[in-house]
């Protein structure tokens, strides 16, 4: 929309024309910027000096309730004072899947900045104010042109040296910078506590899905829908043994999950060691395919350009997934399954999988991938089988002593379907709600400079 009478080319392809009486500028005359330090884990300690982190860039504001990382008084007065950040500052993530997220500190505790975090200010405070800075690094040719300037392909990232090769465009009057930057700020406001009341809804919705499915898988059906199946409305219900799970039906059983594979050689198989499985072995195209978390976390088995030769497949043939097997994650988002499919193409399983083959005279796929994606209980099982509440990793012995509620088979498809039916109407929700999410959002980024 052209709000201004008069325009002129910037002489800049990707950011067009501009107001008549708007200054074209290199960004580094006008901004100042730094790159966090280079800090290793060894540094960090429980308390001392607070380090702004990737994580703690949670915009409008950094976030410390969610992350936290110290070094000591010591080493910061000695080694690190010239990286504190100051109230006002921006900072902006350089890396990985956060990068360009932008948060103003606002507050003046001493706080420093880490590996992966820039902050910046403004250089020429006679020329441009520091508020307008904000809305600068986030307009849109800016974050065009910093992803032709990315480096990294699995984390991308950029730098100082990235930054100075940036153009930007900005009112000479600096009245009209700070009614831009009020205007933004205010606005942005707005669009963000209506994308925080609605994914709020979202967390709702969930948590009546959650509540829903843990009920099914350690009680049954509620009593109308029993009744309806043609099970037993009032069954009555026995101690399971485990504190965290309750009581169960009284026909049901409880087994861990070592009992209920194949007896087969290799029913639970983690993926290859990376010393087996090695980056020169990948090839870009190939007719057998590396299986990655990816893959499960999506349920898509068509994605990915991940091979190996046909002599790598060989060697690594206990590897290989096969229809019907369940693939479990073991890093980051652990313990989401996904059944193999028979269509799928020939290949095996990445390092950071699981494949299970289950007895299904013992217990359905389908059983078991709700109750591992969709209940509380697997997540609640695998920290005390870790003894530790952070996990980052399972590993196949951990998954070997995973305690299921195990119905007859019949009992299974009925609550199954009804799971299937009754979160069928709850999700299609959530769907509706995270689109109207991402329009917003969409919304959010036309504001620009």
């Amino acid at each position: 929309m052209r709000t201004y009478k008069q325009y002129k080319d910037s002489g800049i392809e990707w950011i067009g024309e501009i107001p008549e009486h708007w200054i074209l500028d290199k960004f580094s005359r006008v901004s100042f910027f730094q790159e966090g330090p280079g800090l290793r884990q060894w540094q960090f300690t429980d308390d001392g000096v607070k380090v702004i982190c990737v994580t703690n860039i949670v915009p409008p504001k950094i976030d410390f309730s969610i992350y936290r990382k110290h070094i000591s008084k010591e080493e910061y007065e000695s080694s690190y004072r010239h990286f504190t950040v100051n109230n006002g500052d921006i900072l902006i993530a350089s890396s990985g899947a956060s990068w360009g997220k932008v948060s103003e500190y606002l507050d003046d505790e001493v706080v420093i900045l880490n590996t992966s975090t820039i902050r910046l200010n403004t250089n020429q405070s006679e020329t441009l104010i520091k508020g307008f800075i904000k809305w600068l690094i986030q307009c849109a040719y800016i974050s065009e042109h910093l992803t032709l300037l990315l480096t990294g392909s699995c984390q991308p990232n950029f730098g100082p040296s990235h930054l100075k090769q940036l153009f930007c465009v900005y009112p000479k009057n600096k009245k009209e910078q700070t009614a831009i930057a009020n205007y933004l700020n205010i606005k942005t406001a707005e669009i963000d506590q209506t994308i925080a009341d609605k994914e709020a809804l979202i967390n709702l919705f969930e948590e009546e899905k959650k509540a829903l499915i843990n009920e099914a898988v350690t009680k049954g059906l509620p009593a109308e829908a029993a009744a309806k199946a043609g099970l037993n409305p009032k069954v009555p219900l026995k101690p399971s043994g485990i504190d965290w799970l309750g009581d169960i039906p009284e026909h049901w059983e409880v087994k861990k999950l070592k009992y209920l594979l194949k007896s087969t050689k290799g029913a639970l198989k983690p993926g290859p060691f990376g010393s087996d499985l090695k980056t020169s072995d990948y090839l870009l195209e190939g007719n057998i395919k590396v299986y990655t978390q990816r893959n499960v976390l999506d349920n898509d088995f068509e994605k990915g350009d991940d091979f190996i030769s046909d002599e790598k497949f060989e060697a690594l043939k206990v590897f290989e997934v096969m229809p019907n097997d369940i693939l479990v994650t073991t890093r980051g988002s652990i313990g989401k399954t996904a059944v193999f499919p028979k269509n799928a193409t020939k290949g095996i399983i990445h390092p950071c999988l699981i494949k299970i083959q289950i007895d299904n005279i013992k217990v359905l796929n389908e059983w078991l991938i709700i109750y591992f994606n969709e209940s509380s209980y697997f997540e609640e099982n695998v920290h005390l089988e870790s003894n530790s509440t952070i996990i980052d990793v399972i590993y196949g012995y951990t998954l070997n002593n995973i305690i299921i509620p195990i119905p007859p088979l019949e009992e299974q498809t009925t609550i199954v379907q009804y799971i299937e039916t009754e979160t069928k109407e709850i999700n299609e929700k959530i769907n509706l709600i995270k689109q109207e999410v991402e329009l917003l959002k969409e919304y959010r980024q036309g504001f620009n400079i």
